[in-house]
């Protein structure tokens, strides 16, 4: 009598493998698995989700980003329907967005009018910007209530603008309203459209004030005199004016953004936005989101390192820092361009408003390419174009100071969203079906390698998901998001399929329902925005995607259990699976035996009053939560296959073995 046999399948790290017929897999690999987490001696259903956000936002939330502070908490930031908003415990508050026009830069002597009993000129050592400031020296025998000097400035509109703010320095202390800054539609201040008081300043300090003006007020369409009134009698004084501009409300340019946190000129913490335009900046001290002023360069920059080209930097779509040197994918014609800021020896640090018209690199190659993304990699920056992947190294103040080479991979960026870090590596989805993982050697040579396919040290493939990655669009792939948490990659599409390499176990598996447009790591807890309006938060105790049922589903190759030319009789399969004491665990099984299917039943785990006989088969206890069911198969055949859902909402459910009870045919001949 032949004996009888137990194949125990307690296995299931290789994970989810896609890439051959389900008889040739390795029997630890699955051909089908979903919103699983995939354990070398179980598989346990993916944990849920939930709303983070309070209420939705009537557009989709293109990104989040956390805003990291020298000084003052962190700060969640999203961005939708190209406006930023700041997270106030799950309410999104929308930050309103400026930008600043210079009316007057001050490099000229205010010279429309002059009082008598005033001396103008310009002070170029004593300045806030460009070469030179504007000085008014007051004699004591200046009156309350004269003008001191106007200027004429070019025709502005600023019927639309909300504040004029300037850099303003006393040689004695002025209460608020001591002087006043004139704006007028007519010559010399004759009759001033506005009369906007200066705050209070300190003496010999320069000091930048803001006042806020009434834009509807008649004749503001049309500002052509600039002016300052001294409206107290204050004494003998010097005075100095600098950068007179005024502030408009604004928009992003769109929600696509790239975002790095920086530090301003006053060493106030930023956030510097990339998001297809000029370069923005968020500084929590407005509070608001400023287009970046252009840096005036004196006489002496702009011969070294030269003209300031951020005006014609106005497609800022990627941004990156290196050894204290910002770099920026951002001109509008030369798409393959690199430009890189100045770091300003005075100051110690980049200044991201002064980007020197010789700093650039061009990627150039025969394949007309494009850049869409950059990085930072070891000692690299990495530029990402659609065909090609390049590095930059070095560091210095000129082109001559780097080194610029085409890296030797196979394929460009087809996903931008979808690069991350993964421990030491640097990952990205190609427009060739791969997920390439760039990696360094010793030597700081960069390669990469394809990692939707994973093979074991004999060359065979363990895991795949290269033909999961056939079946997606193109359109889908180049929208794919991708982030690094709790040791895995996530790779999320639109139709909310998201495919996971666990780098502990290398192998991936298969989610669903993350519709995610940007994920975000904070505090340990993985975010993602989508298109409802909402920012979700993964949550390990969550038996739902924010209240829909997670549906898991596990499929095992086709087993033949080393004996792929021999009949075999299939008896009693057992499952064994965790008893949960909390919560009901119920789960389907279905059998094929040759390609055929066999009936089963569903299953629950949640039997803990029977100890003998259950309705519908036999059950044991090994470990007090650990509870072991039996299918009786009593089916022949060369091959068998199991699949095993479990798709009730609130059941957490956890499969530890698969032991299959078999007799073998003999062999004739």
């Amino acid at each position: 009598m032949t004996q009888k046999l137990l194949y125990p399948l307690r296995d299931f790290s290789a994970g989810y493998n896609d890439s051959v017929d389900p008889a040739l897999l390795p029997d630890n690999a699955l051909c089908e698995v979903e919103n699983a987490i995939i354990g070398r001696g179980s598989i346990t259903k993916k944990f849920g989700f939930a709303k983070y956000t309070v209420s939705a936002l009537s557009s989709a939330i293109r990104r989040i980003y956390t805003f990291f502070k020298n000084a003052g908490p962190t700060e969640m930031l999203a961005v939708s329907n190209a406006t930023l908003y700041k997270d106030n415990s799950g309410t999104l508050e929308p930050i309103p967005v400026y930008r600043y026009q210079t009316i007057e830069d001050c490099e000229d002597p205010w010279d429309e009018s002059v009082n008598a009993n005033v001396t103008g000129s310009i002070d170029t050592a004593d300045k806030k910007a460009g070469n030179a400031s504007v000085k008014l020296v007051v004699a004591a025998a200046a009156a309350a209530n004269t003008i001191l000097a106007t200027e004429v400035i070019p025709a502005t509109d600023i019927s639309q603008g909300t504040l004029v703010r300037l850099w303003i320095k006393s040689s004695v202390a002025t209460n608020a309203g001591d002087l006043q800054l004139l704006l007028d539609n007519t010559a010399a201040c004759a009759s001033p459209v506005y009369a906007l008081s200066v705050p209070a300043l300190s003496a010999n300090e320069w000091k930048r004030v803001e006042m806020p003006y009434d834009g509807t007020v008649a004749g503001s369409a049309a500002i052509i005199s600039i002016g300052l009134k001294y409206v107290v009698d204050i004494g003998a004084c010097t005075i100095w004016l600098d950068d007179v501009d005024v502030r408009f409300l604004s928009v992003m340019t769109s929600s696509d953004t790239d975002m790095l946190t920086y530090k301003n000129r006053s060493l106030q913490d930023v956030v510097l936005i990339a998001d297809g335009g000029k370069l923005k900046a968020y500084n929590p001290s407005l509070p608001g989101v400023v287009e970046v002023k252009p840096w005036v360069a004196t006489t002496q920059e702009q011969t070294d390192p030269g003209l300031n080209d951020l005006a014609n930097l106005t497609n800022f779509r990627s941004i990156a820092i290196k050894q204290d040197r910002i770099f920026a994918l951002a001109h509008d014609k030369v798409r393959n361009r690199l430009s890189f800021c100045h770091h300003d020896p005075t100051l110690g640090y980049a200044v991201f408003d002064y980007w020197p018209a010789a700093f650039f690199f061009d990627l150039v190659s025969e394949l007309n390419d494009e850049s869409l993304l950059i990085r930072v990699f070891r000692d690299a920056i990495i530029v990402f174009n659609r065909k090609t992947v390049w590095s930059l190294t070095g560091d210095g103040r000129t082109i001559n100071d780097y080194d610029l080479h085409r890296l030797n991979v196979p394929s460009g960026l087809l996903a931008p969203g979808s690069v991350a870090y993964v421990g030491n590596n640097l990952v990205y989805l190609s427009d060739d079906n791969c997920i390439y993982s760039l990696y360094s050697t010793d030597k700081e040579y960069i390669s990469a390698s394809d990692i939707s396919v994973i093979k074991d040290s004999n060359g065979t493939i363990v895991s795949s998901v290269k033909r999961t990655l056939s079946g997606i669009s193109r359109e889908d792939k180049a929208k794919a998001i991708g982030t690094y948490f709790d040791g895995k990659y996530f790779l999320s599409f639109p139709s909310g399929l998201t495919l996971i390499l666990d780098t502990t176990l290398n192998c991936w598996t298969k989610w669903t329902n993350i519709k995610a447009n940007s994920f975000l790591e904070r505090d340990g807890v993985l975010y993602f925005s989508s298109n409802t309006g909402h920012i979700y938060r993964m949550e390990p105790t969550a038996n739902t995607d924010d209240g829909e049922a997670i549906q898991e589903r596990i499929k095992t190759k086709k087993l033949d259990f080393g004996y792929p030319a021999q009949v075999k009789k299939f008896r009693t399969a057992k499952f064994v699976a965790k008893q949960f004491e909390a919560e009901s665990s119920s789960f389907n099984v279905r059998v094929w035996v040759d390609d055929i299917e066999v009936d089963a039943a569903d299953i629950s785990t949640d039997i803990s009053g029977v100890w003998d006989e259950s309705e519908w088969d036999d059950v044991s206890w090994d470990f007090k939560d650990v509870v072991i069911l039996d299918i009786r198969v009593r089916k022949k055949g060369y091959t068998i296959q199991y699949e095993i859902t479990s798709n009730n909402p609130n059941e957490p459910f956890t499969l530890y073995q698969i032991n299959q009870v078999f007799k073998i045919k003999k062999l004739k001949g």
